[in-house]
């Protein structure tokens, strides 16, 4: 049984549509390196959701691989952030907030709320993985 001239059509345009997406998707990710190498100021939520849409799609070039590290749960990151009053420990400010590991992984330090608090994007950054604990 062949198919019809207007369902290869169909998915001729589908299988178009989807490659453009996906060179798009990985322009994107290209141009949003910062976002990936300093995180998304909400605990990585919003990275991971696009991280996923990447990986359904296909478009894993510029996506960094989490493998290996593991994922803060949601309710850490709720009392850290309830903790510190949802502001920077460093400089008060209460945008671009982030969940930060006083003793970083790389250093042994662990997922624990007693080993993060929150600091903004521009406090992390400048922290790198260094051990620094707030006054």
């Amino acid at each position: 049984m062949s198919k019809s001239p207007d369902y290869e059509a169909v998915m001729a345009a589908e299988d178009k549509a989807f490659e453009t997406l996906k060179e798009l998707s990985e322009q994107m990710a290209e141009e949003c390196f910062l976002l990936w190498r300093y995180g998304d100021g909400h605990g990585g939520d919003v990275l991971e959701v696009v991280r996923n849409a990447f990986h359904e799609r296909g478009c894993t070039k510029y996506v960094p691989s989490t493998s290996g590290r593991k994922r803060i749960p949601n309710t850490v990151k709720t009392l850290v952030f309830e903790r510190d009053a949802y502001r920077c420990v460093k400089c008060t400010s209460y945008k671009n907030l982030c969940i930060d590991h006083v003793y970083p992984l790389s250093l042994g330090g662990s997922n624990e709320p007693e080993n993060l608090q929150t600091l903004c994007w521009k406090c992390n950054s400048k922290k790198s993985n260094k051990v620094e604990v707030a006054a």
